[in-house]
């Protein structure tokens, strides 16, 4: 072998670069050694250090230690743009404070801080400071124990909501909604362990005059005296489902709201404390008595028109009518009753309300006395139109008859003939005050001109109105209904020998000669010696629902029945009872229906409603009960609730935009009649996303009116829960929830198959929609895995599908290469392989299903390429004595590819006298001579 020779002088280096490489295969035990002979000059000492792998960790680092979790409060959304299109009002966050958010409504503004929240209420689309509310917690007392919350707090914006988390069992919650603003605070467990009130105590500023209600809640004015906004009665709701009503204490800019010791005694934590859940919307605020509301929808809003004032005995009176339109939000858009009706010293009375979709505008009919004898013998028929913007018409005479009442008139429209077709009751001859006979026009919808209609087309109906004044209510009062361009319905009570009531309809046919034809009047409830009256109807396109009450005072409830419109005659079917609570005295009822045509899924559902006194005698409430199709009535709720005031006669019409309702009603809250509302949304599926899934996917329920977020704890309860195929998902698989998206995830043990999923809000159930459940079975989705190189640190992921995690893994055959092991718990084939070649094997994961677990085999190979040769450099390399040098080995593969291999070989030096290598190839010279370095694998 020859050698590098360094011929040596005391003054002078003479040094010959004679480099030769000497490589050696060694066959069987496939080590590499790459000797590198070198001149080196120097000697110095220090201790060899052995190649080795060694693990490096960061030495400020101990994984065995665990630092404690700090809680850290949440952090608002910076991406809220993913959000926007589910959203009907979305939370935006003020870019200049990042900790500030705010929704911009037509009808108001409202604005987030971590100390307050402040809501202006719009005028002609602008909001000014001296209409707003600003609303700050201040504490909550439970018994013994105080939270002072009069700080900061964390907050976080999601979708239309804002979450106050005021301590770690208080949570405040703001939902945005096209009706204003929900306030709710979720109480996780009880606060004490002492008996008590529960009192919540903030800070409401306002430069509005506040005016109590009658502890129905709190109305504001402004300086001009015109009502501004509301802050709503409070319910109290606990996780079984049991509420109670409140209303709010207002008194020198502190607002209280206690919940009573009793209440919670029994109730179910969590309870949520909802101060405008359901909040009634003030549709007047007139000082004259308002009641006889009618309703009517044009496609976006309402128009809401009632009797406003009290007649007196010779019909003259101020008695007028008014109306508001509504939208369909319920959101009041006229800030002052329309005035409709108005006959100077005469009283305007019982209005019906049709709209006209052709020509946008709403068309108004009611009775005017139009003498002043007593008794009053004379009654004119009045129409006038409103349009969908507001713009209100000249109110006319269209019936008239000298010393005849003209009572009880009811419009609807419109036939294929262009008209609108309206009846009325007549007295039987001059001077007498009663009918026993209705009487009928049309006219042309465009030019309101009256065409001509025989004697014999008049309804035949058999009618006893009793005596009429100004100041009875209606008996034997017409009802009709547009059921298509050539069908009426009209209903009404009969007085015959039956004098208590029962309840008739009849059938118009209308073709295009024009020709109108009553058919045969057909009995629909006739209970002998029992009260039936008040009909209400509504149309599902197949059939006609009428509802009405049996029975009078407290032992008064809610029957229906449903007729269908035959070529000429109406066919009666089945009779259902809507709501029978003993004692409750269940009394006027109205019903509107509507196909949700707002979603891919229809609604299909009437409404019923009616005047209850299930909760106090002399005070009653309104309550409402859906019913499908088929006759099935489904859980009644609430609508309008509280027992120190009257609410009466409610009617009701439906929006199919919004698979809603808004209902109306006369309320004494404020000591004379004023007209109210509420919005029923009822909960609606439009479509699931996806619609299809494996058990643990994540699914949105998208659609209408889910109400706000119950909040994690209460997602599933009696009354607002998501079912699967009629099974109640549990409360951690709803990881979300806003008025117009649910999110869940498909529950283990949820076997393959199609299912109707449905959603519970508020007690109501929405129409089914299906969820694909697939095929649950355990699979390996890896098929191959990628080649490695002998030395060379390898790892990958063997994975898979289906089943139920967690897995674990094995090889039952073949084996993996020398240095390479499997991961039961991951799936992970890792290690650095010392051998190469071609390693075939079968990998098998186990699933945790039970009672007996899934298995799935999947065979695999992996190659594994050989080091062929070492190369060391720089080559042949000269240093002064003390100084360093550093080698690279680089290897090259059968593959012909190369890598680096310098931290995975093992160095020498076969004189360690000249110089000495460590593990990394660092080479230190040690004294003066040649030396040959080496590399080995």
């Amino acid at each position: 072998m020859d050698l590098n020779i360094l011929d040596l002088d005391k003054t002078e280096y003479h040094v010959w670069n004679v480099v030769r490489n000497i490589q050696r295969r060694v066959s069987k035990t496939k080590s590499l050694i790459c000797l590198l002979l070198l001149p080196l000059v120097f000697v110095a000492s220090i201790n060899e250090v052995h190649a080795s792998k060694v693990q490096v960790t960061d030495p400020g680092h101990n994984s065995n230690i665990q630092s404690p979790e700090i809680p850290q409060p949440p952090q608002p959304p910076f991406d809220i743009s993913k959000i926007i299109d589910k959203a009907d009002h979305i939370v935006q966050m003020d870019q200049r404070t990042p900790d500030n958010y705010w929704v911009e409504d037509p009808a108001y503004r409202v604005e987030f801080t971590p100390e307050a929240i402040t809501y202006y209420q719009k005028k002609n689309v602008s909001s000014k400071q001296d209409d707003s509310l600003q609303f700050r917690l201040i504490s909550v007392k439970a018994s013994d124990k105080l939270f002072s919350l009069n700080s900061s707090s964390s907050l976080i914006s999601e979708e239309n909501r804002v979450t106050y988390f005021r301590t770690p069992l208080i949570k405040e919650i703001y939902e945005v909604r096209k009706d204003g603003v929900e306030q709710s605070w979720i109480i996780e467990r009880p606060l004490s362990d002492k008996t008590g009130d529960l009192i919540i105590n903030g800070e409401l500023r306002t430069q509005l005059s506040p005016r109590d209600n009658e502890n129905g809640g709190i109305d504001f004015f402004g300086k001009d005296g015109d009502y501004v906004t509301s802050y709503g009665k409070v319910i109290v709701i606990d996780n079984s489902g049991k509420r109670i009503t409140l209303s709010p204490h207002y008194e020198n800019s502190r607002l209280t709201i206690t919940v009573p010791e009793k209440w919670l005694a029994e109730a179910v934590y969590p309870i949520v404390v909802d101060p405008v859940l359901g909040a009634d919307i003030r549709v007047d605020t007139l000082t004259t008595t308002d009641n006889y509301p009618e309703i009517a929808f044009d496609g976006t809003n309402y128009l809401i028109v009632w009797q406003s004032g009290t007649p007196n005995a010779t019909g003259t009176g101020t008695t007028a009518i008014r109306g508001v339109r509504v939208s369909n939000a319920g959101t009041v858009l006229d800030a002052t009753p329309l005035s409709i009706g108005n006959t100077a010293s005469r009283d305007d009375e019982f209005p019906s309300v049709t709209y006209d979709s052709v020509n946008s505008r709403f068309i108004v009919v009611w009775m005017m006395w139009n003498d002043t004898s007593t008794p009053v013998t004379t009654a004119h028929i009045y129409r006038n139109t409103v349009t969908s913007a507001g713009g209100v018409g000249t109110s006319t005479a269209i019936l008239t008859g000298t010393n005849r009442i003209l009572a009880y008139p009811t419009v609807a429209c419109c036939d294929l003939n262009n008209n609108y077709y309206v009846v009325y009751g007549r007295n039987s001859g001059t001077g007498v005050t009663s009918f026993n006979a209705f009487y009928s026009q049309y006219y042309n919808r465009n030019t309101h001109t009256a065409g001509t209609v025989p004697p014999n087309a008049y309804p035949t109906a058999t009618v006893s109105s009793g005596t009429i004044t100004p100041n009875t209510e209606p008996r034997s009062a017409p009802r009709l209904y547009s059921l298509s361009t050539t069908k009426y319905l009209l209903t009404w009570e009969t007085f015959g020998a039956d004098t208590n009531g029962d309840i008739s309809a009849n059938l118009l046919t209308a073709t295009a000669t024009p020709t109108y034809t009553w058919g045969t009047q057909v009995s629909v409830a006739n209970a002998a010696s029992t009260l039936e009256r008040y009909p209400r109807a509504a149309f599902d396109g197949t059939n006609a629902l009428i509802v009405y009450q049996q029975g009078g005072t407290t032992a008064a409830d809610i029957y229906s029945r449903f007729v269908t419109p035959g070529a000429t005659n109406l066919a009666l079917g089945a009779t259902s009872a809507v709501s029978t609570v003993v004692g409750s005295g269940q009394m006027y009822p109205a019903v509107a229906y509507t196909d949700g045509s707002c979603s891919a899924t229809p609604i299909s559902r009437y409404m019923v409603v009616w005047q209850d006194y299930r909760n106090n005698a002399t005070n009653p409430d309104i309550y409402g009960s859906p019913m499908n199709t088929a006759g099935t009535v489904e859980t009644a709720v609430a609508i309008s609730t509280n027992t120190t005031y009257i609410k009466e006669r409610p009617v009701i019409a439906a929006d199919s935009g919004s698979c809603g309702y808004v209902a109306s009603w006369s309320d004494m809250r404020n000591g004379n009649g004023d007209i109210y509302a509420n919005r029923i949304g009822f909960p609606n599926i439009s479509n699931l996303s996806p619609a299809s899934g494996l058990v643990g996917a994540a699914i949105s329920i998208n659609g209408l009116n889910f109400g706000a977020d119950p909040g994690a704890g209460n997602r599933s309860t009696t009354t607002n829960n998501i079912k699967i195929n009629g099974i109640q998902v549990a409360d951690v698989n709803i990881t979300a929830w806003s008025n117009s998206a649910i999110s869940f995830t498909i529950p283990s043990g949820t076997t393959s198959g199609t299912y109707p999923v449905t959603v519970t809000a508020g007690s109501w159930v929405s129409n089914p929609s299906n969820l694909t459940v697939q095929e649950n079975t355990l699979l390996i989705t890896t098929s191959t895995i990628p080649n490695g190189y002998q030395w060379i640190s390898y790892g990958s992921n063997v994975s898979a599908t289906g089943g139920t995690t967690p897995y674990s893994w094995s090889i039952i055959s073949g084996g993996l290469p020398a240095g390479v092991t499997l991961d039961s718990g991951t799936g992970l084939v890792s290690g650095i392989p010392s051998a190469f070649g071609t390693f075939n094997f079968t990998v098998r994961v186990t699933d945790s299903t039970t009672p007996t677990p899934q298995t799935a085999d999947q065979p695999l190979s992996i190659l594994i390429y050989d080091l062929t040769t070492i190369t060391v450099t720089p080559a042949n390399p000269t240093i002064l004595e003390g100084q360093n040098v550093q080698f690279t080995a680089t290897g090259t593969y059968s593959d012909m590819t190369t890598s680096d291999i310098t931290n995975t070989v093992t160095w020498g030096t076969d004189n360690p006298s000249v110089a000495t290598v460590n593990s990394t190839g660092l080479a230190t010279g040690t004294g003066l001579g040649a030396v040959t370095i080496s590399a080995t694998k």
